[in-house]
């Protein structure tokens, strides 16, 4: 018998409200669709709309030190009424939670009075970086949070130095930055043996130098792009043009959000990469990133490039392989940034393992053996 059926309700599926049912069994969802087993408990919810609980990854509740305002208990409580099953809480308190004594304090204040899965961040100062290697070994702990803009007190961390400290302590550090504060992290990285994640666009030719030479002495992992769909698709534009190189014309078409400011993106330049590479082709000699006017008839080994620029997009990437009577399409569509992240965490564990060199998402996650 289930523990509980939510009957009748809209859920999100696939793009579009369906009304389904969904089962609950040992805390979590066992089954939706349409139910027919019993249930212990049965809510019939005609009307409304199922949603999965929220993550609200800051929060900010005021306890200790302005707890007239709200608390832990109040906070959690707002939140779950809001669909918010699960909150990381931020170290700005009163005395900040910026050393373990203020944070086992903060668990005890927690415990038995929130409404919610909860998690709590370590504020960094230039003070206590001794402590932030201990964190990991900490149950309740989300992550740091290095206030390097604007805070209160000793959380903001905005000199060069201090920040230099924070890094120092960490295992790796992934990087989704500009240029030039990456190759600022690659220094420091270096310098203090730190792994290093790289989803960073845009850099120079010399950078990339710069990426390479410093692989030789740590660790690092430099990608366009961390989502695992993507790299299968890497992997297959290097079998398709392996098979259509000699018939087929080959264009790359990305589209992105209006704030992207790099064109052709990062991993758009990489697709061309495996087409240059699988066709033995030179990238920079056939590469066409723009056409205006009269531009002539298109020669076959060209490797043509098409950049959209408009609205949230996040980032849709198609090679197209056009043939006489017939086009072949490959594409991968990102609807969420959850992608990017998930790949970055799989990179950081990857070098866990590694003591220096320079790898890619294809050899992180098995696709490419070299």
């Amino acid at each position: 018998m289930l523990d509980l059926i939510i009957k009748n309700g809209q859920c999100y599926i696939d793009g579009e409200l369906k009304e389904a049912d969904v089962a609950i069994q040992d805390g979590k969802i066992y089954k939706i669709g349409q139910i027919s087993e019993e249930a212990k408990e049965t809510i019939n919810a005609e009307g409304q709309t199922v949603l999965p609980g929220c993550i609200d990854t800051q929060t900010h509740f005021r306890e200790p030190g302005s707890t007239d305002v709200e608390d832990l208990e109040s906070g959690s409580r707002a939140a779950v009424l809001g669909g918010v099953t699960s909150l990381f809480e931020m170290p700005n308190t009163n005395p900040p939670t910026s050393n373990l004594v203020e944070f086992d304090k903060k668990l005890q204040l927690a415990k038995n009075r929130m409404h919610s899965n909860y998690a709590f961040y370590f504020g960094a100062t230039p003070d206590n970086i001794e402590q932030l290697s201990k964190l990991k070994d900490v149950e309740g702990c989300c992550g740091v949070k290095l206030f390097a803009g604007s805070s209160t007190g000793k959380l903001l961390v905005d000199k060069e130095a201090d920040i230099e400290k924070v890094i120092s302590s960490a295992d790796v550090l992934i990087d989704f930055t500009r240029p030039e504060a990456s190759m600022g992290y690659l220094k420091l990285c270096e310098a203090h043996h730190v792994k290093y994640v790289i989803g960073t666009t845009g850099f120079s030719d010399q950078e990339k130098k710069m990426i390479l030479d410093t692989s030789k002495n740590i660790p690092i992992v430099f990608a366009p792009n961390m989502s695992v769909g993507v790299n299968l698709l890497i992997s297959l534009v290097e079998k398709a043009t392996q098979l259509l190189k000699d018939d087929f014309d080959i264009e790359i078409i990305e589209a992105h959000h209006r704030h992207k400011i790099d064109a052709p993106s990062g991993t758009a330049l990489r697709l061309g990469e495996a087409v240059a590479k699988a066709s033995g082709r030179d990238l920079k000699k056939e590469a066409q990133y723009e056409r205006f006017g009269n531009t002539g008839e298109r020669k076959q080994t060209t490797i043509g490039f098409s950049t959209i620029r408009g609205g949230d997009i996040v980032g849709d990437h198609t090679v197209l392989y056009a043939g006489t009577g017939e086009r072949v399409e490959l594409t991968h569509k990102a609807s969420s940034r959850a992608t990017f992240a998930k790949g970055a965490l799989k990179a950081a564990k990857f070098l866990s393992h590694q003591k220096s060199g320079l790898f890619d998402m294809q050899k992180v996650l098995g696709l490419s053996d070299n």
